[in-house]
């Protein structure tokens, strides 16, 4: 199998301290703008950068939220009820989706900034604002280690608890 074969490259990779990217020929044919800005924010490289404490947050509508991330995310999801936006300059800049799947029980289903901008701050901003206004009791976070070191989710709080192969 294709994928248990690259999960365990993944792993002597991770072993060895080295973040290992996995893009897909089909992925890169189909969003090969998406990819590309995603692979200048693993290098650090950004258009622009802006400080949380110049945007504000605002509950994101549905056709916007579609739109923003048809343009910026790697993945199709399904729009999820809790929709959190950083607009700077009246822009929607960055997203964070919420799934309620329990008794104040959350998993956080998609994390997004526009094309080649990163917000310092961004998602600690949104996460605090979520935390604090739906009072959940347990945050799940999936960090898809195909492309992502998950790295981000133990700086935030999150406890680190298995990798799984991806598909």
């Amino acid at each position: 199998n294709n994928d248990k074969e690259s999960y365990k490259k993944y792993l002597k990779c991770k072993d060895k301290g080295i973040q290992l990217i996995m893009i897909y020929d089909y992925e890169w044919k189909m969003y090969k703008e998406k990819i590309k800005s995603y692979l200048m924010s693993q290098l650090k490289i950004f258009s622009s950068v802006i400080d949380q404490k110049d945007t504000i947050i605002k509950g994101v509508e549905v056709d916007e939220c579609k739109k923003f991330l048809d343009s910026n995310f790697l993945f199709n999801t399904k729009i999820e009820k809790i929709r959190l936006g950083l607009y700077h300059n009246g822009d929607l800049i960055e997203i964070e989706e919420f799934r309620k799947y329990g008794q104040d029980k959350y998993e956080i289903i998609c994390e997004c900034n526009y094309k080649n901008i990163v917000v310092r701050g961004g998602t600690y901003k949104l996460l605090s604002y979520f935390i604090d206004t739906y009072k959940p009791k347990q945050i799940k976070y999936k960090s898809n280690n195909r492309l992502f070191s998950g790295k981000s989710c133990t700086k935030h709080g999150f406890k680190y608890i298995k990798d799984v192969c991806h598909s």
